[in-house]
């Protein structure tokens, strides 16, 4: 297994761990630890065991295990991001949120992309677009960027995303003669593209 001395920090760094000592030493032994063990199978018993050794700390099972959660969510998170970091044409426009496991693509201002890893759920402008798993982010970014298309976006729910038809709160479309019949639809609140905003009814 893998990890990072910034992975493994980052989790003990939310833990109130009241008077540890030699947090450094702790956090390289951890990251040692992961990178030299095939499987979870009895880390907790070893973290606990670090803990007292070199930190004189006595973990609690409890929390232990929790730590061990931790630090594997934050490397799964890591191994996702570093890969969208990896696209050129993605890597300027990328954030992430380790506490909350919110990876955001700001494509432009009017254009934002946050996925809730967690939930597996992805929201285009803060309105909910679909349920994007974790191995088609890459996908699917690449594709907000380059995609030549335009997108229009609803104020209200569309009636036919009830019935699972389209999308709730987007629609994408090629044809630019279109852009006024969707500036007429009262429900339409923006119409953008990847490259700019054309319309916003606020």
């Amino acid at each position: 297994m893998k990890t990072s001395y910034q992975d493994v920090a980052f989790v003990l760094s939310y833990y109130n761990l009241d008077g540890f000592n030699d947090n450094e030493k702790l956090i390289g032994a951890i990251t040692e630890l992961w990178d030299n063990s095939k499987n979870l199978f009895g880390m907790p018993d070893k973290l606990i065991s670090l803990f007292h050794n070199i930190a004189d700390y006595e973990l609690d099972k409890k929390t232990a295990k929790k730590i061990v959660y931790d630090i594997h969510c934050q490397n799964d998170l890591s191994y996702i991001y570093d890969e969208l970091l990896a696209c050129d044409v993605l890597k300027d426009k990328l954030t992430v949120d380790r506490k909350n496991f919110v990876i955001t693509l700001k494509v432009h201002d009017n254009f934002i992309v946050k996925s809730y890893l967690t939930l597996q759920k992805t929201y285009i402008n803060d309105k909910f677009y679909y349920d994007i798993e974790d191995q088609d982010l890459l996908a699917c970014y690449c594709d907000f960027v380059q995609d030549d298309c335009f997108h229009a976006q609803y104020r209200r729910r569309r009636l036919l995303s009830y019935l699972h038809l389209t999308n709730r709160y987007l629609k994408d479309f090629k044809n630019a003669n279109k852009i006024e019949k969707y500036k007429n639809n009262k429900n339409v609140e923006m119409i953008f593209t990847n490259k700019e905003l054309i319309y916003s009814k606020n």
